[in-house]
């Protein structure tokens, strides 16, 4: 990850924030992985997209693989390909499901146990309820059933 952060530790959960420059080098090169420019990205949904990864680049709750806000924006990616609407939802809204489906996945899980993470563990990481974590993954699988 980013080598210049700033870490907040707030009880429950570490707070790392990261540079939007090297948030959008961060999505370029995720974006060119999957054979994409990020200029073929809209202006606005480019904005987006550092939100969001910024976001999950601040939950670390500690017992997270290194990679899970990666493994969170390849789902991004994949369901904006399938045409994904990004215009509605706050970025912790978008996080918080996308952090649930990786878990739901199998590919994030707490640490030593294993287990996947569920509604109430990750509506606390992003300061949503457990609707609104139900309903953005809900969303965004569907979008990725799509493709």
């Amino acid at each position: 990850m980013a080598a210049e952060k700033i870490t907040e530790n707030s009880g429950d959960y570490m707070c790392v924030c990261y540079d939007s420059r090297k948030s959008y080098a961060k999505l370029g090169q995720m974006l060119q992985k999957n054979g994409k420019d990020i200029d073929e990205v809209p202006a606005f949904e480019r904005e987006i997209f550092i939100s969001i990864y910024q976001k999950l680049a601040r939950a670390d709750t500690g017992t997270l693989p290194e990679n899970y806000a990666e493994i969170c924006m390849e789902l991004l990616l994949h369901a904006w390909k399938n045409s994904i609407r990004l215009n509605s939802g706050k970025p912790e809204s978008w996080a918080a499901g996308l952090l649930h489906v990786a878990s739901r996945n199998g590919h994030v899980h707490r640490g030593t146990t294993g287990t996947r993470l569920n509604y109430g563990d990750i509506s606390r990481i992003f300061g949503v309820s457990c609707m609104t974590v139900s309903n953005q993954s809900r969303k965004i699988l569907q979008y990725l059933n799509a493709g």
